[in-house]
């Protein structure tokens, strides 16, 4: 017997802020519950161990349904557990494998097929003819096992036909870090170059990064580094910035809940619902930009700039950063943009005022503090000279300024 849909539905779904891929999955999960009044979402600690892993499914028992990674269950329940479970089930990776163990009624998985040649097609279009794979044991998880070897299998399949040389590097899960390093950077050094490394994920990216700095091989003139997840913090926290893949882990949340909902609408399927969602942006950073002289120069400070403008940065301080004098970084931000190092910040900064007016429901002056404004005053007289419009204008879709853009979305509560 179906319930009302007026009765409040409890939805248990693991913690899964550690990782950039599960904070948005639960962005994706929690805005669709936005859009169900008569949602609860219980939030669970990752499962640590086999307990754990009883306890959850004792307590999904006494909800309506279970959003987790069937891999992970199965791992830690032992076989213990071989069918369905009480209550309906989508997981979160597509781990359908074995036809033993807990068997989901629905699962949503990224494709790495595409997000694979998506990052090789950004270092096809630089023009390299050498690509490797590298997975390294950084904050090794097994659920990552099956992610790499389909990507792997993925790239090579996709440059077959392509003329490229293809290769990759597996490192072994045991091994101590130092010897791991001390491999891969022999690895590294053989390798002819420029080639390109396509990497597992964004950590991966930033062990590659700094074993390209220990092995003395420039990034981007000699080795080209994409990563996987764009983790903000990981690819913008380093030099050169890292490019990365984003797949649309916030688009797998959002499905996930939503077959969660159709299942307790309409019943279990008799055989598991299968979906996947391919990839939301590819992010070009200096790692893999085609920039030389003063254009590199001008790309290494906007990246710098884009990261720190909120912070008040001033021009001189950028300059000593950079290791340049600060008529030098005038002069190249002048023969390449046209326009002075503090018109870049400016703009940078009124970029982030329009990106929070479109996205958030945040007061001006909230915006104002923020993107790295003294007060909302001079925001407002800022924006106003600039865009000939107020916020309020832009935010509503009016004035000259007006974004063309779509109404905004409601808010997941870890946005």
């Amino acid at each position: 017997m179906k319930r009302p849909s007026s009765v409040l539905r409890r939805i248990v779904v693991p913690d899964l802020r550690r990782t950039k891929a599960g904070r948005d999955r639960l962005s994706g999960i929690f805005r669709y519950c936005d859009e169900k009044p008569a949602w609860q979402v219980v939030l669970t600690p990752m499962l640590k161990n086999e307990r754990d892993a009883r306890n959850l499914i004792h307590l999904a028992a006494q909800a309506d349904g279970l959003i987790y990674d069937s891999g992970k269950l199965d791992h830690l329940c032992q076989g213990q557990i071989d069918g369905k479970l009480p209550v309906p089930f989508v997981a979160l990776e597509a781990n359908l494998v074995s036809p033993h163990g807990i068997r989901p009624d629905a699962e949503v998985g990224v494709d790495n097929a595409a997000v694979a040649c998506a990052a090789a097609d950004l270092l096809l279009r630089r023009g390299l003819t050498r690509i490797s794979y590298v997975k390294l044991p950084v904050d090794y998880n097994f659920i990552n096992v099956p992610h790499s070897s389909r990507r792997a299998r993925a790239i090579a399949q996709h440059l077959q036909s392509k003329s490229v040389a293809f290769s990759s590097y597996i490192a072994p899960d045991d091994q101590p870090w130092d010897r791991m390093m001390a491999d891969f950077i022999a690895w590294l050094e053989a390798q002819p170059t420029p080639f390109g490394v396509i990497a597992f994920n964004d950590d991966n990216a930033r062990v590659v990064l700094d074993a390209c700095h220990l092995a003395h091989l420039r990034v981007p003139d000699q080795v080209r580094i994409v990563g996987i997840d764009n983790d903000v913090a990981v690819c913008e926290g380093v030099r050169p910035t890292l490019s990365s893949v984003l797949p649309d882990f916030e688009g797998a949340g959002y499905l996930a809940a939503q077959l969660m909902d159709e299942i307790l609408t309409h019943g279990r399927p008799r055989r598991p619902l299968r979906r996947s969602c391919g990839v939301k942006e590819v992010v070009e950073r200096l790692s893999t930009q085609d920039v030389k002289g003063g254009g590199r120069l001008v790309a290494l400070a906007r990246e710098i700039i884009r990261a720190r403008a909120k912070e008040n940065l001033k021009v001189s301080a950028l300059a000593a950063e950079l290791h340049v004098s600060y008529a030098l970084l005038e002069r190249r931000f002048g023969e390449v943009l046209g326009r002075s190092v503090a018109t870049e910040i400016r703009r940078t900064k009124l970029k982030e005022v329009c990106r929070r007016l479109r996205e958030t429901d945040d007061t001006l002056a909230n915006i104002a503090a923020e993107a790295g404004f003294a007060s909302s005053t001079h925001l407002q007289l800022l924006f106003k000279k600039t865009f000939g419009c107020t916020m309020r204008a832009y935010r509503n879709g009016q004035g000259a300024a007006a974004p063309s853009h779509p109404a905004r979305r409601p808010r997941s509560k870890w946005q």
